[in-house]
C-alpha cells in the first residue's frame, strides 16, 4: 500500500479541498482546512483536541483525516475520512481509519465515534469491518439524508 501521514500545510490546501469538493456533496469551507495548515494540524481547544492529517502515496496527497478528542471524556469523533475518488476501493480508506483509530487509542481514547451518510455502503462496510457497531441514528444530519452513528471501545 505505501501510504504515510503527516501534517497539513499551507501548500496542501489546495489539494485537500479539491478531494473534500470531489468526496462530499456538502463539503466543509475551506477556512477549516486552511486554519489546520495554520495552526500546525493541531488545535487543542478547552479538554478537546482537533488532529488533522494528510495521507501521501508516492509523494502524492490521495486524502486526509480529521478527528476529535476529548480527554476528560476519553472520547475519540473521526470526523472526515477521505480519499480522492479515483482511488477509491484500494484500501486506503482502511489505512485511514486503521491510523486514526491507533492514534487516538495511543492518546488515551476508549470509545470513538463517526457518523456516516446510510446510503454509503462502502464506508459502512469498511467500519462494521473494524469492529464498529451501529449505535444510533440522526435525523436529517445531512440536509436530504439521516446518518448513521458508528462507534467502538478500543
Amino acid at each position: 500500500m505505501g501510504v504515510k501521514f503527516r501534517l497539513i500545510n499551507e501548500r496542501d490546501v489546495r489539494t485537500v479541498i479539491a478531494i473534500e469538493n470531489m468526496c462530499f456533496p456538502e463539503p466543509w469551507e475551506e477556512e477549516v482546512f486552511e486554519i489546520f495548515a495554520e495552526m500546525g494540524s493541531e488545535i487543542h481547544h478547552g479538554p478537546e483536541m482537533s488532529v488533522m492529517r494528510v495521507v501521501e502515496q508516492n509523494e502524492e496527497i490521495v486524502g486526509y483525516v480529521l478527528w476529535n478528542y476529548h480527554y476528560r471524556k476519553r472520547l475519540g469523533h473521526i470526523l472526515n475520512i477521505a480519499v480522492r475518488t479515483d482511488l477509491q476501493g484500494r484500501g486506503i480508506g482502511r489505512e485511514i481509519l486503521k491510523y486514526a483509530l491507533n492514534q487516538l487509542r495511543e492518546i488515551g481514547a476508549e470509545e470513538v465515534y463517526l457518523e456516516v451518510r446510510e446510503s454509503n455502503s462502502r464506508a459502512i462496510r469498511l467500519y462494521e469491518t473494524f469492529g464498529m457497531k451501529a449505535s444510533g441514528r440522526i435525523e436529517g444530519y445531512y440536509s436530504n439524508e439521516d446518518a448513521i452513528v458508528y462507534s467502538i471501545k478500543l
